[in-house]
């Protein structure tokens, strides 16, 4: 039997066949491909920091409504007693709602009736000062928002009613509808994500289109359009903040990647590029976890801001481009270019991180369409008053404004286009310059980019072709 000998022709030691350089090899081999997910993981999360969380959520965990003082339950009740309309009665109640009462048939007005029970209770429910739909603490990124997405059915058909008391000589009355979709536009989304805050946007601008006409209404007197103006303003304060918004999506989206950490589930039912035990190699979850806190830290530091006080966007995550959004703690300091390449390596993050700067252009738009709105009412009572439209916006103060609202986008007092016919009240939009309010109108946009200015009309009064009957 051989036996290997060291140089002394002693048997060698244990330590001395690992020092080997075969065996050696071998070893680092398996060292090497032991420990090099954890290099590669390591490499991944290099230089992302591991920020605190970018808010307290204790407060919106713990925020809560009874159901007396919840406007939710009653839109759940309207919700159930909702008799839907077929698609050509759809079709023509939104034609209605956009010409008039004068195309109303035997079916619209029994679509009405069908509902009234409905409707009255999606009123009572726009009366309550609090809504809430999903509790933060049970929010999800997949959860389905039937009652909410009810909301944008029972408005257009409380348009519709709107349509038919003007028709009957009751405008006054259909301000109170007109307000009751006002109100319902504010509590949809309130402690909601974005998603709500989207349906808030659209029943609040088809509310504020036909507006318009109605304030043009001679039945009107200057003292119901400056009632409409205070309950405007009064209802307006029950806008949730953006904030309040985000950090709920936060929440969402951090129990998201918490559920794939923990059970593997995949968020909103993405197809991912590989395994749970590859994604962990690639850095996952914890790597989108830090993006999010970091990109949610510099959305919510200046998001409440009106536009013209917020720094400029960068990046196509459209990034704040301010030291202060990158105010990480403990010395980490960062910029969109940091940001964006981390972005590039994180995978959940990419899929699920929600695109906000629309939504925020949205609520900007939204500001603006209700700043107008308030000046469009003063100058229609402004008309009751004197039998013409104002000359300048400053006419309107004190008697029918405080002060002419500003604009949220350039700080500056709206402006104004004096047109006998119709003068407009609008905002220099986007681009910060006032264009002369000649493209004003999304209904009436000269290019594809849309308006280059953004406002409302003072309209006169035109009656529909025909009168409508009363049922």
């Amino acid at each position: 039997m051989n036996t290997e000998l060291d140089p002394t022709g002693n048997k060698p030691s244990f330590v001395a066949k690992l020092l080997r350089p075969k065996v050696m090899i071998l070893a680092f081999l398996l060292f090497l491909i032991l420990v090099s997910p954890l290099l590669i993981r390591g490499w991944f999360l290099r230089g992302v920091p591991n920020v605190p969380e970018p808010f307290d959520r204790e407060p919106l965990l713990e925020y809560s409504v009874p159901d007396n003082e919840n406007a939710y339950a009653d839109y759940q009740s309207a919700k159930s007693l909702y008799v839907n309309a077929s698609q050509a009665l759809s079709e023509l109640r939104d034609r209605i709602n956009e010409d008039g009462w004068h195309l109303a048939n035997d079916d619209i007005r029994q679509h009405l009736h069908d509902n009234e029970d409905a409707l009255l209770a999606w009123k009572n429910g726009t009366e309550k000062d609090k809504a809430l739909y999903i509790a933060a603490k049970d929010y999800s990124i997949a959860v389905l928002l039937e009652v909410t997405q009810e909301l944008r059915e029972l408005h257009r058909t409380a348009m519709l009613r709107c349509k038919e008391l003007e028709a009957e000589g009751k405008p006054q009355e259909a301000w109170e509808w007109y307000r009751a979709s006002i109100r319902a536009s504010r509590h949809a989304g309130t402690h909601g994500g974005l998603m709500e805050r989207l349906v808030g946007i659209a029943l609040f601008q088809t509310t504020a289109d036909p507006l318009q006409t109605w304030a043009a209404y001679p039945e009107l007197t200057a003292d119901d359009l400056r009632k409409a103006i205070e309950q405007l303003q009064s209802d307006w304060q029950l806008t949730e903040k953006i904030s309040t918004s985000l950090q709920i999506e936060y929440l969402a989206l951090d129990q998201a990647i918490k559920n794939y950490s923990e059970e593997g589930l995949v968020p909103m039912g993405e197809s991912l590029p590989g395994t749970p035990g590859l994604l962990y190699i690639l850095g996952e979850p914890e790597l989108s976890r830090r993006v999010m806190s970091i990109y949610f830290r510099n959305q919510l530091k200046f998001c409440d801001l009106p536009v013209y006080e917020r720094p400029r966007t960068v990046s196509r995550n459209d990034l704040y481009d301010d030291p202060r959004g990158f105010e990480l703690g403990d010395g980490d300091h960062w910029d969109a270019t940091g940001f964006e390449t981390a972005f590039q390596r994180a995978i959940l993050a990419r899929l699920v991180l929600p695109a906000t700067s629309q939504i925020q252009r949205a609520l900007d738009r939204e500001e603006a369409k209700y700043r107008t709105l308030l000046v469009m009412l003063a100058g229609q009572a402004y008309r009751r008053d004197h039998g013409e439209f104002p000359n300048t916006l400053d006419e309107l103060v004190p008697d029918y404004l405080d002060a002419i609202p500003v604009d949220n986008y350039d700080g500056k007092p709206l402006k104004y286009r004096f047109d006998p016919e119709g003068p407009v009240v609008y905002s220099v939009f986007e681009n910060g310059i006032d264009d002369g309010g000649l493209d004003w109108s999304h209904q009436h946009r000269t290019s594809a980019r849309g308006p280059d200015d953004y406002g409302v009309q003072l309209k006169l009064f035109r009656p529909d072709p025909l009168r409508a009957e009363k049922p």
